[in-house]
């Protein structure tokens, strides 16, 4: 059995190595794309979103859901020359009706009732540079929601992207995806595993029996 279990073992660490990687989570109007964290604005803009905690993950970058509670840095890179033309508004909400990562604009309710659940929230800007920098110190765990508004000058037509994240939450659909592949394979290997060594025991009893008679 030793020799089954390291055999086990083995095929598990192997089945990782090809199908671990770093958990990407994304809601909303962030979505994964070529290996970016791109941030629809209106459905018609695009921006670049970068999560970081470098007082406790150093330079490892996240896709909206903040591992732990404490300070969180967003920078929101502006990709549509278009956007460093509007005002811009960065706001952190409190997840008041218990939305989760169903949230949207229309279910966030009145303009008074967003300012009434703003935990942090930017002066709208024009940012010629494309670049938008935001600190937020989370001083517990829970579903937030991020909501971004870009508002045309001109025109006066407002864009917006509703994004629900977590903070200091465990996702068990975010870990157990990426590593869902491995966990089943590994039951398979070691099934199979345990199959042959029945398999060689059988044959063992019935030569044993064989000769016994």
């Amino acid at each position: 059995m030793g020799r089954i279990y390291g055999r086990a073992v083995g095929l598990f660490l192997a089945v990782t190595v090809m199908t671990s990687g770093e958990p990407v989570w994304a809601h909303g109007g962030v979505s994964m794309e070529d290996d970016r964290c791109v941030m629809r604005i209106g459905q018609i803009y695009e921006a670049h979103f970068t999560g970081y905690q470098p007082e406790t993950h150093a330079a490892r970058e996240f896709c909206e859901d903040v591992p732990v509670v404490g300070r969180a840095t967003f920078v929101v890179d502006l990709l549509s020359p278009e956007l460093r033309n509007m005002e811009v508004t960065f706001r952190i909400l409190r997840d008041v009706y218990d939305l989760g990562y169903t949230a949207t604009k229309e279910n966030l309710g009145s303009q008074r009732d967003i300012e009434n659940a703003t935990l942090y929230g930017t002066k709208p800007q024009v940012y010629r540079r494309g670049t938008i920098v935001v600190e937020h110190e989370f001083s517990g765990p829970g579903m937030f929601i991020g909501l971004v508004t870009a508002r045309d000058v001109r025109s006066g037509e407002v864009y917006v992207s509703v994004f629900p994240f977590a903070v200091g939450l465990f996702d068990f659909w975010g870990v157990f995806l990426p590593w869902g592949p491995a966990i089943i394979l590994f039951g398979l290997g070691l099934g199979a595993l345990a199959w042959r060594a029945r398999q060689r025991q059988n044959h063992v009893e019935d030569a044993s029996a064989s000769g016994v008679s």
